[in-house]
């Protein structure tokens, strides 16, 4: 095992201490010993720590520290995991000096984080460990780590139609930060001074950039094809898995190939010239029919040139926010649209109901757009009382018209083995 003393001691102290010589001889023969596996000595005030840090070679935790959820560094036996900048000389956690956490496969497992700091409803209970990725490298490693102890894995990534247990998630979730755009012209190139004025591009995007974000960067680079991307409070990944649309467009239309990883920890690609994507089918995609998938890790999509792509987006963007409580915390439609041509929108079916304005607890129907529910008692605010609000409206619309509602949103159960076919 190997430490970078620098990152183990703060550098003020370091800096203090640096014309006594023995004083750094101790430090040195410190360091040495941990190095040797023996056990990392730290005021009692440190043993409360919540966070455990790693690097991803080799990650071989033993299964004592997780089932006990006690910091690494009271543990002797580090079983050849590195452990970096855990704590500093005067007993307080240093995230700067933290190494790229997110990237090249380092991470951190921190553990207790509420599940409503990881959602746009706000509503849920603690994570047994959240983590970051920011690359493929660490999200694959964060998936290898919890295979490899047995722990339910869960990535998200802005959480916009995601509901929570009111007890959180005993498990590993991961928020995807995985934020970048790489332009790939690929017919028709310009020989002008700005290469987007002609032709068609491919745009692969990671798959934790912000959907809505994509939308307006293409847009304004005028490439049309994700306009509707506009007001879409969501990531890339998301967006991919849900095919995700609006105004008669969806991310399957212009959507070439999918990156992602399987809890086994393998990187995969899907492209649709190779029939691997199948057929666009409303706010379906087959990553919510995967057992193994662990995270939408990047997509490519295809778009054109349009000049007109600027005001198209500024367009959409206003519908949305004149038609979509957007200022609120909900989590984006709760039902899908009936299939069934002769039915109006869910939304509509729930206006008509006179439901708009209904609450249970603190969860309403927004009176903006009935497919929407708001939080709107913020921390007070329960899943249960969600549940209760959604059976009901799906309980009153089956009564009026005879057609049952189907969810559009996701629920998180407190333990994955609890979770329905149809979720991920």
């Amino acid at each position: 095992m190997s430490i970078d003393r620098d990152s183990l001691f703060s550098s003020n102290h370091m800096k203090r201490r640096r014309k006594s010589g023995s004083h750094l001889d101790s430090l040195s023969s410190f360091a040495l010993r941990f190095k040797r596996h023996l056990r990392l000595q730290t005021p009692n005030s440190l043993n409360r720590s919540k966070e455990v840090v790693l690097q991803s070679q080799n990650v071989k935790p033993s299964a004592e520290v997780l089932q006990r959820n006690v910091p690494i560094s009271q543990y002797t036996e580090l079983n050849g995991l590195t452990v970096r900048s855990l704590t500093s000389m005067h007993g307080s956690i240093e995230h700067a000096s933290i190494p790229k956490n997110g990237l090249n496969g380092n991470f951190v497992l921190e553990e207790g984080k509420s599940t409503s700091e990881l959602c746009t409803w706000k509503i849920g209970g603690p994570a047994r460990y959240t983590s970051i990725a920011r690359d493929q490298k660490t999200m694959l490693e964060l998936v290898k780590f919890s295979f490899l102890h047995g722990l339910d894995f869960l990535v998200v990534g802005k959480g916009s139609n995601l509901l929570f247990d009111d007890k959180g998630f005993d498990g590993v979730v991961v928020v995807n930060r995985i934020c970048f755009v790489q332009e790939l012209p690929i017919a028709q190139l310009s020989t002008s001074t700005e290469p987007q004025s002609a032709g068609t591009y491919r745009v692969r995007a990671g798959g934790g950039m912000p959907f809505d974000g994509l939308g307006w960067h293409t847009a304004r680079r005028h490439w049309s094809g994700l306009e509707f991307a506009s007001g879409i409070p969501g990531t890339v990944g998301g967006a991919v898995f849900m095919n995700a649309g609006a105004n008669g467009q969806c991310v399957w239309d212009r959507l070439v190939s999918v990156e992602f990883v399987t809890l086994d920890g393998r990187l995969h690609e899907w492209k649709a010239e190779r029939g691997e994507l199948g057929p666009s089918r409303y706010r379906w995609s087959p990553f919510q029919e995967m057992k193994d998938l662990a995270a939408i890790t990047a997509a490519t999509f295809e778009l054109e040139h349009g000049p007109d792509a600027p005001k198209t987006v500024k367009d959409m963007y206003r519908r949305r926010k004149d038609s979509q409580p957007l200022k609120y915390r909900t989590a984006g439609c709760v039902f899908r649209n009936p299939d069934d041509p002769e039915l109006p929108s869910a939304g509509a079916l729930i206006d008509q109901a006179g439901l708009k304005g209904f609450t249970v607890g603190g969860a309403a129907v927004s009176d903006i757009h009935a497919n929407f529910f708001i939080n709107e008692k913020g921390n007070t605010t329960t899943a249960a009382e969600l549940q209760a609000l959604i059976g009901t409206v799906k309980d009153v619309i089956l009564r009026q018209t005879g057609y049952e509602l189907e969810e559009e949103i996701r629920k998180i159960p407190f333990q994955r083995q609890q979770k329905d076919d149809s979720e991920t």
